[in-house]
């Protein structure tokens, strides 16, 4: 049945515990009817804070697919979703607060949410909005045609639904998450597209290179001075972490994108990282890949790493090994541990490069000697086999459990693995 539906690699990621690989299972296994198993993997998924599961979770309890029909619990599901600003669930959560789905009806509440979805570019939002405040709550409440249907109808769908307002690009990647990455398997090192990252709880913040021209759109180009945005810059950022601030991400899109067009690489970074995830503005991959590839040429590092990341696996470009070797070498020669541990991987399958245990080895030490958990894991994994090392049961124990220290749960699992392969 998995194998009908989605790659065996997607599969294996959500059987090691991958949020965004769960995610993409549950919803693949909506539109194919398998509502049950759905609702299993999607629970998996919500239950660690991803968005997108939670808003398909309230989705299969309002139509009762796979569970007992259940609005309140769909309401809850939707408003966990809504509360990390994701637009869709935004929207959702107003209707049923227009509606009176799970809740008592309450047009106030329902303009909030809806504006909220509104300013991330949600248009059926912002039509039922309108629609809302032009009435005065007159539209037809009980019609099953009124402005809210889609909404609802739009919920059993979410995986397709999420890319209706990322413009009229067209998405080969039409069911892949923006915060889908991969996650370390207990049989294997580390491809490193960790929720840390994508999640963007480590964030470094500024880190851009040298400032060098920077290429805007067509082909005219743009002299910037290395304070450029700066000041724009840090206001986003107080908006996107709430320091001082309501935390507002449609607020920090902008300024974002203030110090994006001044060249500031942080913020062009930020700006593609905006558009990646859908925070603030419309999800779009092909304009998050247009800020990363503006700040990756100024030398930014972390928006190396994710241009390197989107090559690797076709986000918004096509899939190509080469090029993302070429970036995540730039950025791991800068000293970036995500870099470092990514190149490793490369080397250490082959993708773009030859095999070569011993450059893979060299890039994951460095990733782990600075403390990276995800490189402390991949070093571990390669002295447990012995690639690229003497096998070393012992040295792979010690760094295993320096990268489970950190709470990584898929080093957990390897050090039980390894001491399990010492009692023999």
């Amino acid at each position: 049945m998995y194998d009908d539906i989605l790659a065996k690699a997607i599969v294996q990621k959500a059987l090691n515990g991958d949020a965004g690989a769960q995610t993409l299972l549950g919803q693949a296994l909506d539109l194919h009817g398998e509502y049950q198993e759905a609702v299993k993997w999607l629970r998996s998924a919500a239950d660690q804070g991803y968005d997108a599961a939670q808003t398909t979770l309230g989705s299969e309890y309002f139509w009762g697919h796979g569970v007992e029909k259940d609005y309140k619990k769909a309401v809850y599901w939707w408003r966990k979703a809504a509360d990390q600003g994701q637009g869709e669930a935004q929207a959702l959560l107003g209707a049923a607060y227009y509606k009176g789905y799970g809740v008592s009806p309450d047009e106030n509440e329902a303009v909030v949410w809806l504006e909220k979805a509104a300013q991330q570019g949600i248009e059926r939002a912002i039509s039922l909005l309108a629609n809302i405040k032009q009435h005065g709550g007159t539209e037809q409440k009980n019609s099953g045609s009124g402005g809210t249907a889609w909404l609802i109808a739009a919920a059993v769908i979410f995986g397709i639904f999420i890319f209706l307002h990322a413009g009229s690009k067209p998405s080969p990647q039409k069911y892949n998450q923006p915060q889908y990455q991969m996650s370390q398997s207990t049989s294997g090192s580390a491809s490193s597209e960790q929720r840390t990252w994508t999640e963007g709880k480590s964030d470094p913040g500024n880190n851009a290179g040298p400032m060098h021209q920077v290429t805007q759109s067509g082909n005219s180009q743009k002299n910037y001075t290395a304070s450029s945005g700066n000041s724009e810059y840090e206001q986003g950022q107080k908006y996107y972490y709430g320091r001082g601030v309501t935390k507002d991400y449609y607020e920090a899109a902008k300024c974002y994108r203030m110090a994006a067009e001044q060249g500031n690489a942080a913020g062009q970074g930020k700006l593609g990282w905006m558009y990646q995830n859908g925070y603030g503005v419309g999800r779009d991959y092909y304009e998050a890949i247009r800020w990363y590839r503006s700040a990756a040429e100024q030398g930014n590092a972390q928006a190396q790493t994710r241009l390197g990341w989107a090559y690797h696996h076709g986000l918004g470009v096509s899939t190509d090994y080469s090029e993302a070797v070429k970036w995540y070498r730039r950025a791991a020669e800068q000293g970036s541990a995500l870099g470092q541990n990514q190149l490793g991987w490369m080397y250490q399958k082959g993708y773009g490069v030859d095999i070569d245990y011993y450059e893979a080895v060299m890039w994951y030490r460095k990733s782990a000697e600075q403390g990276n958990m995800y490189g402390e894991n991949s070093l571990g994994y390669m002295y447990q086999n012995g690639l690229g090392v003497r096998q070393d049961y012992n040295e792979a124990l010690k760094w295993y459990r320096k990268s489970a220290n950190q709470g990584y749960r898929h080093a957990r699992d390897n050090m039980k693995k390894v001491k399990r392969l010492m009692a023999r």
